[in-house]
């Protein structure tokens, strides 16, 4: 709901919900 995942989305917070 809040993370949105995009075609190209590897930003860490940004789109996904924790980092790697």
């Amino acid at each position: 709901m809040a993370y949105i995942i995009h075609d190209t989305c590897t930003a860490c917070g940004e789109c996904l919900p924790e980092c790697p």
